[in-house]
């Protein structure tokens, strides 16, 4: 190994401190962090029974369904990767949706004790928290001597704009806490660990990470693969000396996951109602070119116009901020001479780039321009990739720098003038980022006849319950919810889910079912308004669907917007009026659905 890509004095970590004294630091920066989740979230703890992230509520609704379907399978042993409570009479593959087992497990306690809006509130406060003290641990540990730098370090890679973005209502792409492990195992393959050792753990953590997030596992396998090939080209000596017990040691934990995971993945490919790939939906997705020396919405920096370069809030990923920016360009030229310094860059590099997508954006507009990630895109697994996403990657990379740049400057032997000025350009480029408060808005209110278990009497696990309008991707997600509150006791026709669309040779992804006739009626009064006159082929096709669907009763609760409308077309089509009960209009369709 060449000199200059040996550690410095002023990076390497020193000898550990006391115990006592290392672990009450560690504990200090865990509240610090916990401190800082809260504030991220308070607008949704502060009245939790009655907010929702405001983001787009239905995201939130269906992981509260999965947090309810994880509990339904400890109670009742049910399969944990099929669900027959959404979509009846089809049913869901919950391992080709967002399940998210290894946090909705280990919240079945919460959800049971306190309901699954009190879970979902732990996951998003849990996601930033965690992943936080993760790099936190990895920082200190292997990169810096500075536990205050390490501590900034972790800080921003937990509450980074594009982690504070997907946790608006995607705490699993949120929560990168088991990344930084995956990538210690790997520096402790190069550093002589046993390979057997080292590799099952590491597999273990590739099983764990696979059921937080798949997409997230992609991408630190991708970030990981290109940031060790080109620390390869760099130090060919050293890679040569331990190519062996690498490699060695991914063909164990590769063997071990893909042994723990060969069923999951199959159900998820080809089980009952796989799809393959979302099409040209995952092609409107890209970083706009102006977004990256942009603040993001939810920032001290940013702005409600913010979000006019992204296609939501949410996607807010690669807005950084043009000080951040800059002084991360200044930062790496300065650290050029460490390999890890060059590898991360030019991993970095090739992340930003592809997270342009398959066209550009330009100012909020997508343009006819091609970018590179288009010819990969069609690629398996790549193909239901959200390109702008890619830049949740680079997220590393900035707090790398930045725990690098403070341990140098808090070092003894930097200059005052030096460290003043060094501080100073840390400070510029992430005080504008640091998070404001979530935006959370007013939940619709579950009724009654969910809440008092009203439903009982109707619905049985042989019959479903339909809601007007039939739920689809667009309407009627309120029905989500309601099965969520009722710890998926109950099943519901349609909802919000990914599914294969039948209209596609290749059976690609849609969210929410295909519209049925009755459905299709309700589909285009509550997004058009449209009305007409029913005839005998709609009361027909009624009975047809209700049939099919297994519909125990029809509910429509007043609270919604076309409620008046979506009554007189139902009373049309059945000819009977509803019941009130428990704050619901109800129609008992059992005998017709026999």
């Amino acid at each position: 190994m060449r000199v200059q890509d040996m550690p410095t004095t002023e990076t390497s970590p020193a000898p550990s401190p006391a115990r006592p004294r290392r672990i009450r630091y560690d504990l200090g920066v865990l509240v610090v962090y916990l401190l800082g989740a809260l504030g991220l979230t308070m607008r949704l703890w502060i009245d939790l029974d009655n907010r929702v992230l405001a983001s787009f509520p239905p995201d939130q609704y269906l992981f509260e369904f999965f947090l309810s379907h994880s509990a339904r399978v400890l109670t009742h042993h049910e399969n944990p990767l099929f669900t027959h409570v959404l979509n009846v009479p089809d049913g869901v593959n919950v391992m080709a949706n967002t399940a998210t087992f290894a946090i909705t497990l280990p919240l079945v306690p919460v959800t049971l004790a306190f309901g699954p809006h009190v879970s979902f509130a732990v996951m998003v406060t849990l996601a930033p928290f965690l992943t936080a003290f993760g790099w936190y641990l990895l920082f200190s540990r292997k990169l810096v001597s500075s536990r205050l730098a390490a501590a900034v370090g972790g800080a921003f890679c937990g509450f980074a704009p594009g982690i504070v973005a997907q946790d608006n209502v995607h705490p699993n792409l949120a929560m990168h806490f088991v990344v930084p492990f995956m990538v210690w195992q790997l520096l402790r393959l190069r550093e002589g660990a046993r390979v057997w050792t080292t590799g099952l753990v590491l597999g273990a953590l590739v099983v764990y990470q696979f059921f937080i997030n798949e997409e997230i596992l992609l991408l630190t396998a991708l970030g990981c693969l290109g940031f060790t090939g080109i620390w390869a080209l760099y130090n060919r000596a050293e890679a040569k000396k331990v190519i062996g017990r690498f490699v060695g040691g991914l063909v164990v934990a590769g063997v071990f996951a893909s042994a723990l995971l060969a069923y999951p993945m199959w159900f998820q490919f080809f089980g009952p109602q796989h799809y393959h790939g979302f099409g040209d939906f995952v092609h409107l997705f890209g970083a706009d070119v102006y977004s990256f020396t942009a603040f993001p919405t939810h920032s001290l920096g940013g702005s409600p116009d913010s979000v006019l370069l992204a296609n939501n809030v949410v996607e807010e990923t690669t807005f950084f901020g043009w000080p951040l920016v800059v002084m991360a360009l200044v930062w790496a030229a300065m650290l050029w001479r460490r390999t890890d310094v060059k590898a991360a860059t030019i991993t970095a590099a090739v992340f930003v780039v592809g997270s342009l997508g398959s066209h550009l954006h330009v100012g909020g507009v997508m343009t006819d321009i091609p970018a590179p990630w288009y010819l990969v895109s069609h690629l398996p697994l790549l193909d239901s990739v959200i390109a702008s996403r890619l830049t949740l990657a680079v997220i590393p990379w900035f707090g790398m720098l930045i725990a690098l740049v403070l341990a140098r400057l808090l070092r003894e032997e930097a200059g005052a003038r030096m460290r003043l000025f060094g501080l100073a350009g840390v400070a510029v480029a992430l005080i504008p980022l640091i998070p404001t408060p979530l935006a959370a808005t007013n939940r619709p209110p579950v009724p009654a006849f969910v809440t008092s278990g009203e439903w009982r009497s109707y619905v049985d696990a042989d019959h479903s319950l339909v809601m007007l309008p039939v739920p689809n991707a667009a309407i009627g997600i309120a029905a989500v919810q309601w099965a969520a509150a009722a710890k998926a006791e109950f099943a519901i026709t349609g909802g919000y889910f990914l599914a294969p669309n039948p209209d596609t040779p290749d059976g690609e992804g849609m969210f929410g079912p295909p519209l049925r006739p009755t459905s299709k009626l309700f589909y285009d009064l509550a997004t058009e308004g449209r009305t007409r006159a029913i005839t005998d082929r709609d009361r027909a096709d009624l009975r047809v669907d209700l049939r099919y669907w297994r519909a125990a009763v029809v509910v429509l609760s007043p609270h919604e917007k076309r409620s008046g409308q979506y009554r007189k077309m139902m009373v049309d089509l059945l000819g009977v009026e509803p019941e009130m009960k428990g704050g619901v209009w109800l129609w008992d369709v059992r005998e017709l659905s026999r």
